[in-house]
């Protein structure tokens, strides 16, 4: 008997070493290298709405028997990609709201169970300004027809300030002129080419403090657009919540936890290394040392169920021209 068991051993071993340099076995494993789980891929762009799920990397708050996380920080420009019919690679994923509703709004394949950051565009400038100073002035905005030019539209259209398209000042209008990207815009501000700003926190720091001037904040849209508005929201694949009915809760409790954290002073630093832990390979990070705790603060990162938002969210869409998603993308409804 002895004998046998000695065989059964050294068979064992020798079957595992023949695994071992055979033909590579693809299993759903995820990257904390846990076998035999469903490996869900959980996509988030950097910047503000990675920081919102930075507690959440590093950790297994979402991993159970069945289940295990893989994350992926990638560029802002190539999350909407992740959530394509055609793809549908992530299972979890962070979406502005206008791409979200546009995309998956039907909620046939995904659902919207939170909202995690709820307005980060601030208008910079190098003196005091309120909102009606930006009539006969020209505004300079990252991105025509994104969300910063939508929002700061609708926050006009609220205040009935009349605006136009236009490189140049225009009476009675406020002009606003197109740059592809901050890093684009800087240049211009710094040349005093243009004297005033629309920018999204954390990257707003970041610009200003390159700046070097006068130029700092001067004009919450937040504040302006009726104290917030969703911008950053989560979504869920359907088929994930039918198969797993626990995770939804998990995932509510782990978000919780996370945007806790992420606001709690101290925690500020080890966000940006979590954030930049998890960045695909050959995605350039946007966060560093100049996020402190008080950047974060402006980046607005709270959770909000999409039960609580609906009404928000809809009137939001509505507001910047945006496709109105139906009640079946709201989880819960």
């Amino acid at each position: 008997m002895k004998k046998f068991r000695i065989l059964s051993v050294i068979l064992a071993v020798l079957t595992a070493f023949a695994a071992g340099f055979g033909c590579k076995v693809t299993d759903n494993k995820g990257d904390n290298g846990k076998t035999g789980r469903t490996a869900l891929q959980f996509y988030c762009p950097d910047g503000a709405p990675a920081l919102a799920a930075a507690g959440l990397f590093g950790n297994e708050t979402l991993d159970t028997d069945d289940i295990t996380m893989n994350y992926h920080v990638i560029s802002a420009d190539k999350i909407a990609s992740t959530v394509l019919k055609t793809t549908k690679k992530a299972d979890v994923a962070i979406l502005p709201v206008n791409a979200a509703a546009k995309i998956c709004g039907t909620g046939e394949d995904y659902v919207l169970t939170s909202v995690l950051t709820h307005g980060n565009l601030f208008i910079v400038s190098d003196t005091e300004i309120t909102i009606n100073d930006l009539v006969g002035k020209v505004v300079g905005v990252i991105g025509r027809g994104l969300v910063p030019d939508m929002t700061l539209k609708a926050v006009l259209t609220k205040n009935n300030i009349e605006y136009v398209e236009a490189n140049t000042a225009e009476s009675g209008k406020v002009a606003l002129t197109y740059y592809e990207s901050g890093e684009e815009l800087m240049p211009a501000m710094k040349q005093n080419k243009i004297k005033i700003g629309l920018l999204p926190e954390p990257a707003a720091t970041k610009i200003v403090t390159k700046l070097k001037t006068a130029y700092t904040y001067r004009l919450d849209l937040g504040e302006l657009y009726e104290g917030g508005y969703p911008q950053a929201v989560m979504l869920v694949k359907r088929s994930v919540m039918e198969a797993h009915p626990d995770f939804y809760g998990k995932l509510t409790a782990a978000l919780q936890a996370s945007v806790t954290w992420v606001n709690t002073v101290e925690n500020a630093s080890a966000a940006v290394d979590a954030v930049n832990a998890k960045l695909d390979e050959g995605v350039v990070g946007t966060l560093d040392t100049f996020v402190t705790a008080e950047v974060i603060g402006r980046c607005s990162v709270k959770y909000a169920s999409a039960s609580s938002m609906k009404t928000k969210i809809k009137d939001y869409l509505s507001a910047i021209g945006q496709n109105i998603p139906s009640d079946s993308f709201f989880y819960g409804e």
